[in-house]
């Protein structure tokens, strides 16, 4: 999220001048007969819950928002929707005013009066976000639930600001608003994307409104695009300057701005020269000098992914202004930016050309150039074009192999940075050996359930994943995350406790994590058989494409590898009465595997699979869903055993 900073007079300008919000926020509003009567959604028959209203109401003048939100829940799956989440960005803003109410058919109110929880919400196995957490009271099929809250942000910032403008039900009427901030340094820029035929962005007053009615639920779907690129949606973004409104001029002036930035920093400074010397020998290739430089700059404090501190802690900690490359290297720390300005400078000092590249990300949105927001390419990563390669390069990520772009920032736009204002560019892709992930599972059968370790190797991407999260992590909450990601893979009622972590510093290794493991197996007794399923890891991830039909195209984060091994010891009293058949299916999308062996009481299973690409369109996906089901029922296929007979006495 971009922000800018005002200065002190327009800071108290802003508070002297912010208008009192219009509306009594204590207050809700009427609920109609028909709203309590309402058995189903005649728009959308069979669901289980649909908003009614919702609102958001948002001043930059006064630094708050204030929204507003109204269900109707008809089913008893439709209850879930009791257990509200608000989530936030904590440090820059605050969640406060939390007030709701559940009315029940007969006109009942129950008044919300129950405990609020601050907690990290976790959304898959390196993805979690801060968040206001609580379940409204007594929600019965029938109920209606509403909840209001305000969300307040340092008046001294501007913010970037998005509207989804899709919720995951049906929606009867949605308002959304916002006055911005008009002064003179900074002006203001909005665009609506996908919104519907007939809703128009309004302006009265200084504030922007846009009503939408009968907005049908978002088709969520499994491994789709990021929902922001897939929903309607509106963004306002600030901007200082002139404005420029044709899209190539926007963009080579962007370029240049950012260039003289870049510049300016890097400079030509004789320290940068002559620590160059220190670092690589005249003898070494060019390739051995930027791997050298790289280690030296990653050794630096990287300040972007260090605790925040306050001033009093910096000037303690004799922590100075960083205003040029020579000062990074001096200091001995910089942020993400400023360690990656470093890098080129080293390496031209080194006298290799290396250039700034401005790169957008794709982990939220895709790159839009008719959006003329240059915080879309707010990241910056180094090229260099040495021994006729070139080599996208990114230091400032800590624990980033060399060589190696972080996911969000392959095959996307990005613009080399020159004093013309630069050229775009898309970074490479990466290929299914850029993240691999290799299980080894070493179990006994004993009373119905497997015993004994797994040990896991995360390489590349999925090792880089872990290690950026155990830096913002302490080292209870890190434990933690690898034991819940592991027992997401394993069958429901599993215990996992991690025994150790090895290579967790060392970006060129597999990052190695194990476990001590008691697996509650999906194995069954017919007779005197015992029929005994093995590919433990994908119990809780069977294919994701059950559906016919397909809205969104497909879409992985990154293509990658899986490796599952999986060794059980079995009791002498059992013998293998038949093993599943090999099975092997390629495609040009992915591959898989896999092949289990039996030796005396000794069983294996190997599997691999190959995900080749991360975004496919919607054609393929009969293709893709008869892959995916094909590899399915090879992962729940049996070895079926016999229990040998013993003598009579």
């Amino acid at each position: 999220m971009s922000k800018r900073h005002l200065s002190s007079f327009f800071v108290l300008a802003l508070l002297a001048f912010a208008p009192l919000h219009a509306l009594a926020f204590d207050d809700f509003k009427p609920i109609s007969p028909e709203e309590l009567t309402m058995k189903d959604n005649p728009k959308q028959p069979g669901a289980h819950a649909m908003v009614l209203e919702s609102s958001s109401s948002e001043d930059d003048m006064d630094a708050n928002a204030f929204v507003y939100k109204r269900i109707k829940i008809f089913t008893e799956e439709g209850k879930k929707y009791a257990d509200i989440e608000i989530p936030y960005l904590k440090g820059n803003f605050a969640i406060s005013d939390i007030k709701g109410r559940t009315i029940h058919a007969d006109g009942t109110v129950i008044p919300f009066t129950g405990q609020v929880y601050d907690k990290v919400v976790i959304k898959s196995k390196t993805v979690k976000f801060q968040a206001k957490t609580f379940t409204m009271p007594d929600v019965q099929p029938g109920s209606i639930i509403e909840y209001k809250y305000r969300k307040g942000w340092e008046p001294n910032w501007l913010y970037s600001h998005h509207w989804d403008l899709q919720d995951e039900l049906y929606t009867k009427k949605a308002t959304f608003s916002i006055k911005p901030y008009r002064g003179d340094i900074y002006g203001f820029r909005y665009m609506g994307v996908g919104i519907p035929k007939g809703a128009d962005i309004k302006e009265t007053r200084g504030t922007y409104t846009l009503q939408l009615n009968d907005m049908p639920a978002f088709d969520e779907e499994k491994y789709a695009p990021p929902e922001r690129e897939l929903k309607p949606r509106f963004e306002l973004f600030y901007y200082e300057g002139s404005q420029e409104n044709d899209k190539d001029k926007f963009w080579k002036k962007t370029g240049q701005e950012y260039n003289k930035a870049a510049e300016e920093f890097i400079g030509h400074r004789g320290g940068i020269q002559s620590a160059v010397s220190s670092m690589v020998a005249p003898n070494d290739s060019d390739d051995s000098k930027l791997r050298k430089l790289y280690v030296k700059v990653q050794e630096l404090k990287n300040l972007s992914y260090s605790r925040e501190m306050t001033a009093q802690e910096a000037k303690r900690a004799n922590m100075k202004d960083v205003n040029n490359v020579e000062d990074v290297l001096k200091r001995g720390y910089g942020y993400e930016i400023q360690l990656n300005r470093l890098y080129a400078a080293l390496a031209r000092a080194a006298g290799l050309d290396a250039q700034m590249v401005k790169v957008s990300q794709r982990d939220e949105v895709f790159f839009n150039k008719a959006l003329l927001d240059k915080n879309q390419l707010e990241k910056e990563i180094v090229l260099v074009n040495a021994n006729g390669k070139q080599y996208f390069l990114d230091p400032g990520t800590p624990m980033c192999p060399f060589d190696t772009l972080p996911w969000k920032e392959t095959g996307v736009q990005a613009l080399v940075l020159n004093k013309d204002g630069g050229a775009f560019i898309e970074t490479p892709n990466l290929k299914a050996n850029g993240a691999i992930t290799n299980r080894l599972a070493n179990l006994r059968f004993e009373d119905g359930e497997l015993k004994g370790t797994i040990d896991v190797l995360f390489a590349k991407q999925e090792a880089l994943a872990w290690r950026l999260g155990e830096i913002t992590s302490d080292e209870s909450e890190f434990k933690t995350d690898l034991e819940e990601d592991m027992k997401r893979l394993l069958p429901g009622g599993s215990t996992v406790k991690l025994t150790s972590i090895d290579n967790l510093k060392d970006e060129d290794k597999p990052l190695a994590v194990h476990y001590n493991v008691e697996v509650l197996t999906m194995a069954s007794v017919v007779g005197s058989r015992l029929l005994l399923p093995m590919e433990i890891f994908q119990s809780n991830d069977r294919n994701p494409f059950v559906h016919e039909q397909r809205t969104w195209p497909v879409y992985f984060s990154y293509p990658y590898q899986e490796i599952d091994e999986v060794n059980i010891q079995v009791p002498p009293e059992f013998s293998v009465e038949n093993l599943p058949q090999a099975k092997v299916n390629q495609s040009d999308f992915a591959y898989y595997d896999s092949k289990w062996a039996a030796s005396g009481n000794h069983l294996q299973l190997v599997r691999r699979f190959a995900m080749l690409g991360f975004f496919m369109p919607k054609t393929l996906y009969p293709q893709i869903r008869t892959f995916f089901q094909q590899m399915s029922s090879s992962d729940q296929e049996s070895v079926v055993m016999r229990a040998q007979k013993t003598a009579s006495k």
